[in-house]
C-alpha cells in the first residue's frame, strides 16, 4: 500500500509539472489513466482496510447458547444418542437373519429427537379419534352367576 502511495504521489507530481507533459506527444494522456488506476486501487484498498477493522470488531451473539444451558435441555440432549450404523455383512445377513429370526428379536430403532416429536405429535391428533371411536363400540357388560 506504502509504494501505491508512493507511486500516486510521484505520478501526480509528474502531472502537476507543465513543462514535461508539454514535452509529451499524448500530451500526459496515458500518465493521466495511470494516475486514476493508481487512485482506483487506492481506494479499494483503503475501503477492504476499513471493511477487515470492522469485521474484527464484529463479535457473534449466538442466543441459542443460552438455551442449551438450561438443566433440561441437558438432560435430553445426553439422554439422546445417535442411531449406530451396522456394518454390512455381505453374506450372513440375510441367511442368519431368516434362521434366527424366531430366536431372536431385532433391536429397537433410533431415531432422532425431531423425528420422534413429530411422531409424538401424529400420535396426539389420532388419539381423540381413537377415544371417539371405543365409546361408540363398547358393548354392555351383562353379568351373569355362575351355578
Amino acid at each position: 500500500m506504502e509504494a501505491l502511495e508512493e507511486l500516486y504521489e510521484r505520478q501526480n507530481n509528474i502531472l502537476k509539472n507543465r513543462k514535461i507533459i508539454d514535452k509529451l506527444p499524448d500530451k500526459g494522456k496515458q500518465l493521466k489513466e495511470k494516475l486514476d488506476q493508481v487512485k482506483k486501487e487506492l481506494e479499494l484498498r483503503q475501503d477492504i482496510k476499513e471493511l477487515e477493522q470492522n469485521m474484527n470488531m464484529l463479535t457473534i451473539n449466538n442466543e441459542s447458547t443460552d438455551v442449551l444451558k438450561e438443566k433440561h435441555v441437558q438432560y435430553i440432549c445426553s439422554i439422546e444418542k445417535s442411531p449406530k450404523k451396522e456394518r454390512y455383512k455381505p453374506f450372513s445377513t440375510l441367511v442368519k437373519e431368516k434362521e434366527h429370526r424366531e430366536k431372536t428379536t431385532k433391536p429397537t430403532q433410533l431415531i432422532p429427537l425431531a423425528e420422534s416429536i413429530t411422531l409424538l405429535a401424529e400420535q396426539a391428533n389420532k388419539l381423540p379419534v381413537s377415544n371417539h371411536i371405543l365409546q361408540y363400540t363398547h358393548s354392555k357388560c351383562i353379568f351373569v352367576p355362575y351355578f
